[in-house]
């Protein structure tokens, strides 16, 4: 969840190098790192895992011959006229960063964040309002309407309109939850280790945010165990090199 020391005031800008590939820049996890999840044995460095982490942590990476463009081309060949394609996965994982690559490869489409709905004291169960004010209205044909809730000032800030379109993207924790799920459609995956996701919080947002990190991936897990998004994923990203692995 990337808010703590950022305001959003509209669309995302567009990364430096916006090709169509699965190759973002994304950070790798430097050794002296480890001691933030050491410090944390019982949340983050336990040998034990299990339930969504064992899933998400344990599973074998085998990446595929994918490029952005053939996803892109996948998403085309779902019936319109409005595509809304969610990009999931836990906080942390790349989602923004990939998600504004697909913007970029498929003509500037517009992006929803679940950020924007989220708090940092109901991380998870915010989601009636994005549905009635943007999946509805969208899956109907009509623009959708909503206020934008600003994390550092803890109160709703400007309005924004999103007009229907051939692909809409829906970003962030929970994007493709089972709540609307009947409207999407195509849901992409980040996957993303739990020890790099947690380097990317500290990097953003400071170590004085590790407890609230710590609450908000215990949400999240408890959200992707009840939900388990990753299975009915269309296609599994991997948000440490950007290569696909996985494309159903």
């Amino acid at each position: 969840m990337s808010h703590m020391n950022q305001t959003r005031t509209g669309q995302e800008s567009e990364p430096e190098d916006a090709s169509p590939t699965l190759h973002p820049q994304f950070r790798t996890t430097p050794a002296p790192f480890r001691r933030f999840a050491d410090a944390r044995s019982g949340a983050f460095g336990s040998t034990r895992i299990t339930g969504y982490r064992a899933l998400t942590e344990l599973r074998p990476r085998h990446d595929v011959n994918v490029t952005l463009d053939d996803i892109v081309k996948n998403i085309r060949q779902r019936p319109g006229p409005v595509r809304l394609v969610a990009v999931d996965g836990s906080g942390g994982s790349g989602k923004s960063t990939f998600a504004a690559q697909l913007s970029a490869a498929t003509d500037g489409a517009p992006i929803a964040h679940t950020d924007d709905f989220a708090s940092a004291d109901n991380p998870i169960n915010w989601w009636p309002r994005l549905l009635q004010q943007v999946i509805e209205p969208l899956a109907d044909g009509r623009p959708a309407i909503y206020q934008r809730y600003d994390w550092p000032t803890e109160s709703m800030a400007e309005w924004h309109t999103v007009d229907p379109a051939p692909i809409i993207i829906i970003e962030g924790v929970s994007a493709a939850r089972r709540e609307w799920s009947q409207h999407l459609s195509y849901v992409i995956w980040i996957e993303t280790s739990r020890e790099l996701r947690l380097q990317r919080a500290v990097e953003r947002d400071g170590e004085d945010a590790l407890d609230d990190w710590e609450y908000w991936m215990a949400e999240e897990d408890g959200h992707y165990e009840r939900d388990p998004t990753r299975e009915r994923s269309d296609a599994i990203i991997d948000g440490a090199s950007g290569r696909a692995i996985e494309v159903r």
